[in-house]
């Protein structure tokens, strides 16, 4: 096969100049192409033009080389990214510059460097003190001097992180306000001003055996320099913004830290606590506890810190009490008592019902009333079970036998009391019937002088006819025989018992 490629002979000396051999098809540039026998046959390809000597010989353009803009911005943000980590992580976590709580700068630092340098600041602070004429130098430190510093640089740091640039050089902060320690205070000042130091005397309580009662004894303020002006004196010196280079503080009355009227207050308490301990039932008081015995269970200890009295209460004596509780506080009810005529009409209650109880149990009571006893209430309240009370209807009457001028008294047809009497004279009989009591009167007058007679001061009356009544006879004793003028004449003991025996309404039988 004729290579198209190869230019024929010609005699130009120039066309000797060599030209590159044709490549063979299975060389072609693309392996992707399509062959040349899927389309139509063509003319012969027209022999190329030599190229340059120092040229590559190719049969397409060369390939260009694709540069990744993704490279060039990974190795430019790794940086960018770690900066802006960096500065997220100082933002949140520092605190804003020109941030002060009180007179500590605390901008710039993190909060635990905030709590640790307010709180040197608060033990570093000096003090140049001057009271009556004598001067001493006194720390925070020396006073007890503490403050929750941590909450005040988490604030400050809540409020003015460094990120947020308008937060920066606030205008004021929060205010110091450091407490002071009571004891190592009073101490210090003591011994700084010993001229114008008297310790107060705590007031105190204790147990009298002879008035069985809790007594206080007042309390004695004493004299030197007041703890209150001192802290307000650190106050300035930590949040001012030119602190006092000297404080004068004027001597005051020193409170005792345990003022009389903590030992008063605990005195009655504790003596409320004795006036009722015990065991109840309702209101009612079932089984009370000894005075002196309670007391003993009793520990006062007095607490200066707090300034008040605690007391404690061993209960280890119960349950001796407690295992006693059933034979004190169960009782069988008593029956109501109504006073009643033949028709059951109720005349006089003479006797209330009284509920029976029975105990419940008694297992955990003694730790129960000694928690009570500890929280200042001494009523411990019983679980009973109640049973109710019957009534019982006295069917009461009363008989005088003329005849043998004698009275009986009867209650449910039983005979419960008989006695002489004297009843009328003739010409003054007393009438016979049956009546009922209507009236009674303790003392009074009886007769006229239209009757032909007046009797001073005859006691206890009881009326059952008209003027007909029993009473007492204190100006005879001739009983058993006809004496007055129509009444039951009696002694004075059974006339009092027929008054308070016979309410009104009790029947009445004067038979011959």
């Amino acid at each position: 096969m004729t290579d198209l490629a190869t230019p024929p002979a010609t005699g130009d000396d120039t066309a000797s100049t060599p030209v590159a051999p044709a490549r063979a098809e299975s060389s072609a540039p693309s392996a992707s192409a399509e062959p040349a026998l899927a389309t139509a046959p063509t003319a012969p390809t027209a022999p190329t033009a030599p190229a340059s000597p120092t040229a590559p010989l190719e049969w397409a353009p060369a390939e260009k080389v694709q540069r990744h803009p993704w490279r060039r911005t990974l190795f430019i943000g790794i940086p960018v990214a770690a900066v802006a980590a960096v500065a997220w992580y100082f933002g949140t976590t520092l605190i804003a510059p020109g941030m002060v709580v009180g007179n500590v700068a605390v901008g710039g630092l993190t909060v635990d460097a905030a709590t640790a340098k307010i709180n040197a600041a608060v033990a570093e602070t000096p003090l140049l003190l001057s009271v009556d004429g004598a001067e001493a130098l006194l720390t925070g430190a020396q006073l007890g001097a503490q403050v929750d510093a941590g909450p005040l640089a988490a604030g400050a740091l809540a409020s003015h992180p460094l990120w947020k640039i308008g937060s920066w050089f606030p205008s004021h902060g929060a205010t110091l306000r450091p407490d002071l320690d009571a004891a190592l205070t009073t101490d210090a000042l003591r011994e700084a001003f010993p001229e114008t130091s008297v310790a107060p005397v705590n007031a105190g309580l204790t147990y009298d055996p002879a008035s069985l009662s809790f007594v206080a004894a007042d309390g004695v303020d004493g004299r030197g320099v007041p703890r209150g002006a001192v802290r307000s004196a650190l106050i300035a010196a930590l949040n001012d913004a030119e602190p006092a280079e000297r404080v004068e503080i004027a001597p005051a009355a020193v409170a005792p830290e345990l003022p009389s009227s903590a030992a008063h207050t605990r005195a009655a308490v504790l003596n409320g606590m004795l006036d009722t301990i015990g065991f109840y039932v309702g209101s009612d008081r079932a089984v009370p506890i000894d005075r002196a015995v309670a007391a003993s269970w009793i520990t006062v200890e007095p607490d200066a810190a707090t300034g008040i009295f605690r007391f404690t209460v061993d209960g280890s004596g119960l349950p001796a009490i407690v295992a006693t509780l059933p034979e004190q506080v169960n009782r069988a009810p008593v029956d109501a008592q109504e006073v009643v005529n033949s028709a059951g009409d109720v005349l006089q209650v003479v006797g209330a019902g009284v509920v029976g109880r029975e105990l419940v149990g008694t297992d955990g009571v003694a730790d129960a009333f000694t928690a009570q006893l500890n929280a200042g209430s001494a009523n411990y309240q019983l679980d009973v079970t109640e049973i109710p009370f019957g009534i019982a209807a006295l069917h009461r009457r009363i008989e005088v036998d003329i005849s043998d001028q004698r009275t009986y008294l009867f209650e449910n047809d039983e005979l419960v009391r008989s006695w002489s009497v004297s009843t009328g004279v003739p010409g003054h009989d007393t009438n016979l019937g049956r009546f009922k009591v209507f009236a009674h009167v303790r003392i009074q007058d009886m007769g006229s002088e239209a009757a032909g007679y007046l009797t001073k001061d005859v006691p206890w009356v009881s009326y059952y006819n008209g003027d007909e009544a029993f009473h007492g006879a204190y100006w005879h004793n001739n009983f058993g025989h006809p004496m007055s003028h129509g009444c039951v004449n009696m002694r004075l003991p059974e006339a009092k018992f027929v008054y308070e025996w016979a309410p009104i309404g009790t029947e009445v039988w004067v038979h011959g």
